[in-house]
């Protein structure tokens, strides 16, 4: 634990000169007092800022080390102090080269990492617990009772290092869910292989007996020679019908060839007339011309295209030429207005005014600081200077992109427009030349069509001539061939029918030996086909009805084990429960009767009772973290803090405070000696503040208790002193007192 000896400080707030506190020889109730001889009061004199440094050398404080800076001198602030550390001597010093920890001759410094590790093992605990243990600042109120009911377990859980317990606790819940998720898939997948095996089961029965055989090889056999009998009957017929046919076609009779038929000659094709009309030389020449014209017309237009072209590209390129010039424009008029800025400035240093707080400023750096806003000043200036060529410019490239839109306007509109007017001349010229050969063309079509219909009608006349002589040869030719196929279908026709009886007999013969032997071969292939099937669906339900057997041997084996580890995590969370419940509120406890004692020194309260009120599990089993503080007093239980007067409140929040700090320095071993009270009665009368006094004198506390205000019932009631003196600007510790009135 950190005994605070004395502390050494400079170069922060109005101390510029060393200054030395010296805690060993003061006793345990000290007050911290001003005198501002500026004001002939007490503020301003710089009484907190002595214990903004203790929190500077610890890491404490949340102020940057620029607001902590004295700017009264160039010097860096600089913070020292000296403590024991479990009965060795401990030097801490802080400034802006860094942290330097000597401890026992042991020194720590370098690496700002290094030494900030060093003070961690120091402190003990984190440090904005730390701080909160130190020291109470300026309206702050009771650190522990200003916590939510959460915010008030996690403090006093950090304090009793039972974050680990409760990571255990949440690692056991976890595992019980676990355990539980796995005992219903385990059950899901029991009930599973159960339900699978009776399935199987029943499968089983559902197969029924063996299949019997009905039908011998002997019988096949015998059934195979009858049909193997009928197919060769078959086959002989068949044999006899073929030699049969193959006489009947010798005796085919043979018929008489078609006679040699008269050809139709052809007329001589019509001589047509011509249907073009010899006007191609006009066209042609029109058509030349217009290519010439189509030719001169593209070259005045791509000529024109190029002329604009060339000037919308010197107009983007005067555009861009304008708009960088603008930027700098922009430039000088932003110099402008920071160039009244900084020449204000160097008139308020010149007149030793700080330009920033108004304060005098009469130190080498308002000269250092005026040669740099000089400086800028000048670098203005040529900003501004150029942003005025700039101007000039702009205005000249703006006269000179009006001139060239202006010459964008389309030229020599007339010559191109006069030669399409001929050109489109011409075309009519053409039209009309092709409008006189296409009716041409129709008239001789016409007459051409006149020519070709008698051509056609002669030579219809022709080829029908041609067609009765043909037919009356072939129908004389048709009639005799007719009379002899005749008669020897009549003969073939006899025959056939024949054949077909003695073919229809033995096919089917042959069909009903057949069907028998098929009949028989299939029926022996169904009960081979069925006792395999049998053999196979048994021996496969068998080997289902094993497997699901054993998955039911395993899940058993598996829930066996779940429900074990269940009952043992539960039982560990029961007991990690326990641990943790009795460990709270052994520490409520005590923290309780300690501010219980302390209150009670109070004459007005001399039988309240302060209790609190820890952690509570709910009836799913979940434990609400919260801590809530009641007071009891006069008869009435469970008063809220919240309803007291002023006077009780702060006097509870100091007995609540003092206790809290006695129990984490006694249970941990980490702390300091000291306790802060910044300016505690502020708001509070007279009576209010001989109340919480009381608390501070009678804690019983082995802190020293330092208690920075110049209340005048401060001075009545404690004895140890120290004064802070401002004179001018800077501020002194003039003197440590001790009066024994």
């Amino acid at each position: 634990m950190l005994q605070l000896v004395s502390l050494t400080f400079s170069g922060i707030g109005r101390f510029v000169e060393p200054q030395t506190v010296d805690i060993s020889t003061l006793g345990n109730l000290i007050q911290v007092d001003g005198e501002n001889r500026n004001t002939k009061g007490s503020s301003g004199s710089g009484k907190t800022t002595v214990f903004n440094a203790l929190d500077y050398l610890l890491g404490l404080n949340d102020l940057p080390t620029t607001v902590l800076q004295s700017r009264l001198t160039k010097e860096p602030i600089s913070v020292r102090g000296a403590f024991d550390f479990n009965g060795k001597p401990l030097l801490i010093t802080r400034n802006k080269r860094g942290l330097i920890i000597d401890l026992d001759g042991q020194v720590t410094e370098g690496s700002s990492k290094l030494s900030e590790e060093k003070l961690d093992q120091i402190l003990g605990m984190p440090r904005d617990m730390f701080r909160q243990i130190l020291h109470k600042r300026q309206k702050e109120g009771g650190f522990f009772l200003k916590l939510t009911p959460k915010e008030m377990y996690a403090f006093l859980t950090d304090c009793l290092n039972l974050n680990e317990t409760k990571k255990k606790l949440e690692t056991v819940e976890n595992e019980l869910k676990k355990l539980e998720t796995s005992k219903i898939n385990y059950e899901n997948e029991l009930n599973k292989a159960k339900s699978a095996l009776l399935a199987t089961q029943e499968s089983v029965l559902s197969l029924g007996l063996a299949p019997v055989r009905d039908i011998h090889q002997s019988v096949i056999l015998e059934l195979k020679s009858k049909m193997d009998a009928s197919s060769s009957a078959l086959a002989k017929l068949i044999e006899e019908h073929k030699n049969q046919n193959s006489i009947l076609d010798s005796q085919r009779p043979q018929l008489l060839p078609n006679p040699v038929l008269e050809t139709i000659p052809q007329l001589e094709n019509p001589v047509l007339l011509d249907t073009s009309l010899d006007n191609m030389s006009t066209i042609t020449l029109l058509e030349a011309q217009i290519h010439a014209l189509n030719k001169e017309i593209k070259d005045l237009e791509e000529k024109e295209h190029f002329r604009i072209r060339q000037l919308k590209d010197s107009i983007s390129s005067q555009k861009m030429t304008v708009q960088a010039l603008s930027h700098k424009c922009l430039q000088a008029q932003a110099a402008k207005e920071e160039a009244i800025k900084v020449a204000g400035e160097i008139k308020k240093i010149r007149a030793a005014i700080c330009p920033t707080c108004e304060q005098s400023w009469i130190t080498e750096a308002a000269k250092t600081h005026e040669n740099d806003l000089m400086t800028k000043l000048n670098q203005y200036k040529e900003q501004i200077s150029n942003g005025l060529s700039s101007e000039q410019v702009i205005a000249e490239l703006q006269r000179e992109i009006s001139i060239m839109e202006q010459q964008l306007e389309p030229q020599g509109l007339d010559i191109i427009m006069s030669k399409k007017t001929l050109n489109d001349q011409y075309n009519g010229q053409i039209a009309e030349e092709r409008k006189k050969a296409e009716e041409y063309k129709k008239e001789m079509t016409i007459k051409n069509m006149d020519i070709l219909a008698q051509h056609a009608s002669k030579q219809k006349m022709l080829a029908f001539e041609v067609s009765v002589r043909n037919d009356a040869l072939l129908a004389d030719v048709s009639t005799k061939n007719k009379v002899a196929q005749d008669q020897y279908q009549l003969k073939t026709q006899a025959v056939r029918e024949m054949q077909i009886r003695e073919m229809d007999q033995a096919r089917g013969q042959s069909d009903i030996d057949k069907k028998a032997f098929e009949v028989a071969v299939n029926k022996l292939k169904m009960y081979e086909d069925a006792r395999v099937r049998y053999e196979s669906s048994m021996t496969a339900m068998k080997q289902k009805e094993a497997h699901y057997q054993a998955e039911i041997d395993g899940w058993d084996n598996y829930l066996r084990q779940n429900s074990y580890d269940l009952l043992m995590a539960t039982e560990l969370k029961k007991a990690l429960k326990t641990f943790l419940s009795c460990s709270f509120d052994d520490a409520l406890e005590a923290i309780g009767d300690g501010a219980t004692k302390i209150i009670r020194c109070i004459p007005t309260m001399s039988n309240a009772t302060i209790q609190f009120e820890g952690q509570k599990e709910t009836k799913d089993g979940k434990v609400k973290e919260e801590v809530n503080a009641v007071l009891s007093m006069d008869g009435d239980i469970g008063i809220p803090i919240k309803s007291l007067s002023g006077g009780e409140h702060s006097s509870v929040d100091l007995a609540v405070d003092l206790s809290v700090i006695d129990f984490i320095e006694s249970e941990t071993g980490k702390g300091i000696n000291v306790f802060i009270l910044d300016e505690p009665f502020t708001g509070l009368d007279t009576v209010s503040i001989e109340m919480a006094l009381e608390v501070l004198k009678n804690s019983n506390s082995t802190k020293k208790l330092i208690v920075v205000d110049h209340n005048p019932e401060v001075k009545q009631m404690v004895s140890n002193r120290l004064v802070v003196v401002r004179d001018g600007n800077f501020s002194t510790i003039t003197n440590s007192e001790v009066n024994n009135g």
